[in-house]
């Protein structure tokens, strides 16, 4: 059992931060724009532009990771690739709180299953 419940939680963070980022982008046009402020537009732009970018070094991260296992530990380039992503990550979090509506729990769902992704590789050996 304990087994089957740490590759839930392992799996579960591949699969939810991107299809909550599709969710969110699905919300942000499904939105009517005249009745959302201008700057809860642009905030919520730069929020799935943030994300986009954590969700992109996230997969770098892994990919890298997983293709030069000869290290000993992590290979540089996935300590900053993490390390980015987990800047683009907070401030996605921060960011998304003024947000409206659905756009703004998928985007607070994507963003920390994302941080949480990313310290799972750091935790990695």
């Amino acid at each position: 059992m304990n087994e089957f419940f740490y590759k839930t939680i392992a799996y579960q963070s591949f699969v939810v931060p991107p299809l909550c980022y599709v969710w969110a982008w699905w919300s942000w046009i499904q939105t009517e724009k005249a009745a959302v402020p201008r700057w809860r537009r642009a905030i919520s732009e730069i929020s799935l532009g943030l994300l986009s970018a954590g969700i992109g070094l996230g997969a770098f991260s892994i990919s890298y990771l997983y293709a030069h296992p000869e290290h000993g530990g992590l290979p540089d380039a996935t300590i900053w690739s993490m390390e980015a992503g987990a800047i683009f990550g907070i401030l996605a979090l921060v960011t998304s709180t003024f947000s409206k509506s659905w756009t703004r729990i998928a985007l607070v769902l994507s963003s920390a299953d994302l941080l949480f992704f990313l310290y799972l590789i750091a935790l990695s050996p």
